[in-house]
């Protein structure tokens, strides 16, 4: 049976979050769910399949965060990029769809944020879940990096190239990291339109996650997986400013 779906934009910060809700509403005794889409700079196309969640009586919403796809904002902010103002993001776009008690899933940088939103300890917050993020970068650069060894040596020569270079944003670079991705990121390929959907989105509007990535997080996200030392620190005292 086809389920009611609404969007619009929230007015958040002089700009617009944009938002979808799928589903009617909620049954007795059923909270709606909310999800926090990862990046930096992604969307929330790539989670469409937890849509289906909606068949269980609850609405799932799904929001694009700011900066972020169909939030995109013209000019460049990057002192905007922080984790209080996400964090705020979370409570205004409660606060205008209702969502007095509700079920919270982040995922990759999206589980980050939830994991900062909970320990201000918000209230109605039922339940959370954490899918596919690390709360601790030290052990995620290792992980990384154990895995980007596994690569043939060719494509990791063109990722160390590029990084080396400061041109990641070349098409070989582009083609290299998509090896990557298809090994751990999405190993349905080709990918489901809805997860090329956010790719093609974030190739858009790289602006956001070039100016998150190009603070600190640049060496946990992509420097130090090319080589470097993470710096030992956890996700809330990340730099994002």
């Amino acid at each position: 049976m086809p389920q009611t779906i609404t969007e619009g934009f929230i007015p958040f910060k002089g700009y617009r979050t944009w938002h979808k809700s799928v589903g009617a509403g909620e049954e007795a005794g059923k909270l709606p769910l909310l999800l926090l889409h990862g990046g930096p700079g992604a969307c929330h196309d790539y989670l469409w399949s937890l849509a289906a969640m909606a068949q269980t009586g609850r609405r799932v919403i799904f929001y694009d965060q700011l900066g972020c796809g169909l939030s995109h904002i013209a000019e460049s902010k990057p002192e905007m990029w922080t984790v209080d103002l996400y964090c705020e993001e979370i409570d205004a776009v409660r606060q205008a769809l209702g969502l007095d008690r509700v079920h919270l899933l982040g995922q990759s940088l999206g589980g980050m944020l939830a994991m900062e939103y909970l320990i201000r300890q918000p209230r109605g917050v039922a339940s959370a879940t954490i899918a596919s993020s690390p709360a601790n970068m030290i052990q995620w650069v290792k992980e990384a990096n154990r895995l980007r060894a596994q690569l043939p040596p060719e494509i990791n020569a063109v990722l160390l190239k590029h990084e080396a270079a400061g041109t990641t944003n070349s098409p070989e670079y582009q083609s290299a990291m998509t090896e990557f991705y298809n090994r751990h990121v999405c190993r349905v390929v080709p990918n489901p339109e809805y997860v090329q959907r956010s790719f093609a989105k974030l190739g858009e509007h790289p602006e956001r996650s070039r100016e998150m990535l190009r603070k600190n997080l640049l060496q946990c996200h992509l420097g130090s997986v090319a080589g470097g030392e993470p710096k030992d620190f956890g996700w809330a005292a990340l730099p994002l400013q």
